[in-house]
């Protein structure tokens, strides 16, 4: 009470130079983050944040085992992922399989030990209508096909599995089969 009654503050300064103080601090905050704002935006600046810490833990985490660097789901029997046609097609064709795949230990700790295999489904079900091993063709690229039996939206997941158990998965694009 007595600090109040002498309208004294810390060691003697005045309670008002305090609040003065902290009230300035206050309002260059604001500003500083008004800035900010106005140069890329909060919802901008956060998601490069979580897109630049997400790629440093997985670049950390993801250092061992197959890496899939590319997947497609083509109508054209093609052996170049580039070519991959990713149009609309009419059922009882087939659809065809592309991935880019690389163990990591250059050399052939993919297909000798796990292999490359697909798992195929329409319409976002949670159950596949098949399976299929994939074929190395060259290249780091594996193939492999199926019968589109079946009107609506196909895709794959295609998976790798290396001499010591590591798996990874990746997702095709969707085909639309009329």
């Amino acid at each position: 009470m007595k600090l109040l009654k002498n309208k004294k503050g810390i060691e003697g300064m005045p309670l008002k130079y305090i609040v003065i103080a902290l009230v300035a601090a206050l309002v260059i905050g604001i500003a500083l983050q008004f800035v900010g704002i106005l140069k890329e935006g909060t919802i901008g600046a956060a998601q490069k944040y979580n897109q630049s810490v997400n790629e440093k833990v997985v670049k950390e985490l993801d250092t061992t085992g197959p890496t899939i660097y590319a997947t497609a789901l083509c109508i054209n029997n093609t052996n170049d992922i580039n070519k991959c046609d990713k149009s609309n097609i009419a059922k009882n064709n087939p659809l065809y399989i592309l991935a880019n795949v690389s163990d990591n230990e250059g050399g052939s700790g993919i297909e000798n030990y796990g292999g490359v295999y697909a798992y195929y489904y329409i319409n976002s079900s949670n159950s596949s209508k098949g399976s299929i091993d994939m074929q190395y063709i060259g290249n780091n690229t594996y193939k492999g096909y199926f019968d589109a039996n079946e009107s609506g939206t196909w895709y794959a997941w295609v998976s790798a599995k290396d001499k010591n158990d590591n798996l990874k998965s990746a997702k095709t694009n969707n085909v639309t089969v009329n």
